[in-house]
């Protein structure tokens, strides 16, 4: 079982809309990407201070899954490809900085990243798995 799970109705803004051209060319968050980032942090710190800690010590294994319609209409006669196009790894980034932020834990405590995306109604489920603890793909 995973040391932790969070669930999110909802799949995360793509980094297009996430972040938008600000000064100087720096890219900033939009209004959309700060919305959401604010509302993953304040749930991830409560979801943490329930459960056991989340040490920086260690090394972790994230598993996000991202649920939305991935599924082309007029599959095969009208769409070009059985599924949409849908860069479920363009969609992480606010989740990963919403987790530094809420219980500090940074991506290079991440020695295993999964992603994947399932067909259904719109909504997110990221697991960490404490590595120390065993492999659990093995």
């Amino acid at each position: 079982a995973p040391n932790l799970t969070l669930s999110f109705d909802g799949i995360p803004p793509s980094t297009n809309h996430a972040y938008r051209n600000g000064a100087f060319g720096r890219r900033v968050l939009s209004s959309v990407g700060a919305a959401y980032k604010r509302d993953i942090t304040a749930r991830v710190t409560q979801e943490v201070a329930l459960g056991p800690p989340m040490s920086k010590d260690r090394g972790w294994m994230v598993w996000i899954t991202v649920t939305t319609s991935i599924l082309s209409q007029g599959w095969p006669k009208k769409a070009k490809n059985r599924y949409k196009t849908l860069d479920a790894t363009n969609r992480i980034k606010l989740i990963e900085d919403a987790v530094k932020d809420g219980i500090g834990l940074d991506d290079s405590c991440t020695l295993r990243f999964i992603i994947e995306k399932k067909e259904g109604v719109d909504h997110t489920l990221v697991r960490f798995w404490d590595l120390s603890e065993g492999d659990p793909l093995e």
